[in-house]
């Protein structure tokens, strides 16, 4: 008999958004869909939003929107959340695990709304509203053959 190999590791749980989503929820209520995560969280007083930041300065950048968190919120939660989500295990400065303020953003627009869409570049309605100039001339060299005028006219005067 041959020894049975061992059974696959059991697939990955799937990582909560509870706390994602409760963030997602009160920034939609302050802020509304217009404004996107990246445009919230990339203001001035967070700090910016390429920062690897460690649990303790990731709270301190949220507690700077203080009236998101007049309830309570479980900010621990919301770290490890994208902690598993971007990868951030052991990436801060002593091996602790760290995240940015980028990658936040990244999750939280799982549950924005979709954007509206575009108004059409400036150079597509230009080329929907400029009108089509007169033909010029095959023999005419220095104006439209519309003006009225021939080159070489005598005048009586």
């Amino acid at each position: 008999m041959h020894p049975q190999p061992p059974p696959p590791p059991p697939p990955p749980a799937a990582t909560s958004r509870r706390e994602l989503k409760d963030l997602a929820d009160r920034i939609l209520e302050k802020h509304g869909p217009s404004k996107r995560p990246v445009h919230i969280l990339g203001e001035a007083r967070f700090g910016g939003l390429e920062v690897q930041l460690a649990l303790a300065a990731f709270k301190d950048a949220l507690y700077k929107e203080g009236s998101l968190f007049s309830k309570p919120f479980n900010f621990n939660g919301l770290f490890a959340e994208v902690v598993a989500i971007a990868g951030g295990e052991g990436r801060g400065a002593n091996g602790e695990d760290a995240v940015t303020l980028q990658e936040l953003a990244d999750c939280l627009e799982e549950f924005w709304p979709s954007p509206p869409p575009l108004p059409p570049p400036p150079a597509a309605e230009a080329k929907a509203t400029t009108a089509v100039s007169p033909r010029k001339s095959e023999d005419d060299d220095y104006g439209f053959e519309e003006d009225g005028y021939d080159e070489f006219e005598d005048d009586d005067d």
